[in-house]
């Protein structure tokens, strides 16, 4: 259903919300991939408590059902006790009277679809944007928080279903997939009153800059300091942008500081993955840092080259949190040498390195010779961190630190500030608009 937007004006303490010119044409229905790709089913098992009609066929209340492939893109629908009721191409809807339905022993809201497609069964949930965000809500958030966070949730989660976020899963038949790849959706499952109430409390309310949804992305946390996209995905945007979170207190948040370890094979298997070839990996080299201190470019070196990994391909490569992190050696050693970075005796290219690690001295090295003289190697000291044995991260924060940290809303609103602050002072500039429902 195409559905017009009206402009809310709203002012805050950190800011105003100015209005735009209203856009149109927005589809507030929902629909999201439950049992897909790998995951599809060779059937899947509904029911309700009242009446269904699937493809035309009506099924008692309390009466299973099953929607089976019977190879290629064909399905047929039979009850409990083997009878058939239909056959179908492509695929067939399924709706309760009572607007809930229960697919594999878990609830929904609103309609189910059955995409029968290479001998699998695709389930989808089709339901009303509000309706997705009860099963929303409270699984990425936590239902004890105060109300504004709750709410500031909301609103970020509307806004990012109905932007560019829905079309992530477009060629699969659906909007948004049910985990943290877009929003983890939980159906009726983890309903709670007062995630329910955040989102009656602002329905149909998102934020908007120059007249267009915005794709509102977060992350649990940002680790104390929130992103640019530039420096995570490229490509700079007005309302992303980097400046310390005064509110998010990272050090008590647990998880958020955190260690991991990544071993050489690790790492070498994803980039030949990606068809990537640089032999056995050797060491880590952080080449650029963002103000944030994010780690922007980062360089592989193996024993048949060497590769260098930008932006978030420096998190997701080495399977991190995020790109908030420091490196060092899995291993020890003692033993120092100078050696070239070239295996030649070329004095500038000269670094000081251990068994497992290079010594980090600045970005000169220094010596001294036979008489005294403090004599200088190289002006670029590698800062590589060499390793057979694995590299030890030690990091802040969990995803992309763009937008709003769920954690620093949290912080926000127990500091009395209200929804539209935090959504003001994690996205500066938007407006508030709402679709009518």
């Amino acid at each position: 259903m195409k559905k017009r937007i009206l402009a809310l004006a709203a002012v805050c303490l950190l800011g105003s919300f100015s209005a735009f010119a209203a856009p149109t044409g927005v589809d507030t229905t929902v629909k999201v991939g439950l049992y897909y790709g790998s995951g599809a089913l060779d059937q899947a098992a509904f029911s309700a408590v009242a009446p269904i009609n699937a493809g035309g066929a009506v099924i008692p209340a309390w009466t299973f059902a099953y929607a089976k492939s019977t190879g290629g893109d064909g399905g047929v629908l039979v009850t409990g006790d083997g009878t058939q009721l239909l056959t179908w191409q492509g695929g067939m809807v399924a709706h309760a009277d009572n607007n809930i339905i229960t697919v594999n022993e878990k609830e929904y809201r609103g309609s189910i679809i059955f995409l029968a497609s290479e001998g699998k069964i695709t389930v989808i949930n089709q339901l009303s944007v509000d309706g997705y965000l009860y099963g929303v809500l409270p699984s990425e958030t936590y239902p004890s928080w105060p109300a504004e966070a709750l709410k500031a949730q909301a609103v970020v989660s509307r806004s990012y279903v109905l932007s560019s976020g829905r079309g992530r899963h477009s060629a699969q038949g659906f909007d948004v997939c049910n985990t943290t790849h877009c929003q983890v959706y939980s159906g009726n499952a983890k309903e709670a009153a007062s995630t329910n109430a955040a989102v009656d409390a602002t329905i149909g309310q998102v934020c908007t800059h120059n007249g267009a949804i915005v794709n509102t992305v977060f992350s649990a946390s940002n680790g104390g300091y929130i992103e640019d996209s530039v420096n995570v995905w490229g490509g700079s945007t007005p309302y992303f942008v980097s400046k310390k979170d005064d509110f998010e207190k990272t050090d008590e948040i647990k998880g958020m500081v955190w260690d991991a370890t990544v071993t050489n094979d690790t790492i070498q298997s994803k980039l030949s993955a990606s068809g990537v070839n640089i032999g056995a990996v050797k060491g880590l080299e952080i080449l650029e840092k963002a103000a944030s201190g994010r780690v922007t470019k980062l360089r592989i070196i193996g024993d048949n080259g060497e590769y260098i990994a930008e932006r978030e391909r420096c998190r997701t490569l080495l399977g991190l949190k995020s790109q908030l992190y420091t490196i060092e050696s899995a291993g020890s050693g003692s033993q120092i040498s100078a050696i070239s970075a070239g295996g030649n005796s070329t004095v500038a290219d000269f670094f000081v390195r251990s068994a497992d690690t290079t010594a980090h001295l600045g970005n000169s090295i220094w010596t001294v010779d036979g008489s005294g003289n403090k004599v200088q190697l190289s002006a670029n000291a590698s800062q590589a961190v060499w390793s057979d044995n694995g590299f030890v991260i030690h990091g802040r924060g969990n995803g992309h630190g763009i937008g709003m940290s769920q954690w620093g809303s949290e912080y926000m609103a127990e500091a009395g500030h209200s929804y539209l602050e935090i959504l003001q002072y994690y996205y500066p500039g938007i407006s508030i608009e709402t679709v009518n429902q």
